[in-house]
């Protein structure tokens, strides 16, 4: 029986790191479209999903173990470092591409198109040293120092559900916009399109990764109790981002992102008056 409790969350885990590598097997596997997009995006939050029952079973079921905790780590790598990363570099090999009117496989790239997308890369390079020092990190186990794999991967997730699904994957900005006649998106489309602009974008990839390394101390949710004090910022942040998510879905992920750093600042400076 107690081999059954201690395998339970790291079957969950396991789920992680599946919906994981089938994403990126969609990725790499054939055309892009908005409905392949929206698969890979629908797998990354299973993977979420898992990776937030495995460590809710292990405590209730009191089978926590150090062998669940590597291979939580290893799974999140490849869930929310490698595929994020590889979304970021599809995303900016095409912006790349984009300049190049006719182009074909048989012609040659610049160095800079052929270079530049692999800044996406730095992504499940820093996501492993996030990864790493958590794991041997104590000072984390009730808040985050630095940004959460899982948030980072969200955040480039919207930017590439912004691409394929609002812009069909379209990279110049007259054919993005003439797209959006008469659909109800449109007024959400353009505003958000500055986001994979190649430059913005790979900026975004470098800020990111080193925020997921720096010692920012940001809020974990989790509530040692159900009390409006001292949890505010995180009742505050769920009801915003419940609301948001409503009205924009996948789109309203960057302005959570935001807030969820605002909330974090308000929440360490009055914690340091306490």
């Amino acid at each position: 029986m107690e081999r059954i409790k201690q395998a339970i969350p790291n079957l969950l885990t396991l789920g992680n790191l599946a919906c994981g590598l089938l994403a990126i097997i969609e990725l790499l596997d054939g055309q892009m479209s908005p409905g392949k997009a929206s698969l890979i995006g629908l797998l990354m939050l299973g993977a979420m999903i898992f990776d937030f029952a495995d460590g809710f079973v292990a405590r209730a079921l009191k089978a926590t173990s150090p062998i669940g905790k590597e291979l939580d780590s290893l799974s999140d790598l490849v869930s929310f470092g490698v595929l994020p990363g590889l979304m970021v570099y599809s995303i900016l090999k095409i912006e790349y591409q984009a300049g190049l009117p006719g182009i074909t496989k048989t012609m040659e790239l610049s160095w800079d198109a052929r270079l530049f997308p692999f800044v996406g890369l730095i992504i499940p390079l820093l996501s492993a040293v996030r990864l790493a020092k958590f794991n041997v990190d104590t000072r984390q186990s009730y808040g985050f120092l630095g940004l959460p794999t899982p948030a980072n991967a969200l955040f480039f997730l919207s930017i590439f559900l912004i691409f394929w699904i609002d812009s069909e994957g379209v990279p110049t900005r007259l054919q993005f916009l003439a797209q959006f006649d008469g659909r109800p998106q449109g007024f959400i489309g353009p505003q958000l399109f500055w986001l994979h602009n190649r430059s913005v974008l790979m900026g975004l990839s470098v800020i990111f990764s080193i925020l997921l390394i720096t010692e920012i101390p940001l809020l974990a949710m989790k509530f040692k109790d159900y009390a409006w004090k001292g949890n505010w910022p995180r009742y505050v942040l769920i009801l915003i981002s419940v609301t948001l998510l409503a009205i924009l879905w996948f789109r309203a992920i960057p302005l959570i992102i935001v807030l969820y750093f605002i909330l974090s600042f308000i929440d360490t400076r009055i914690q340091k008056k306490v």
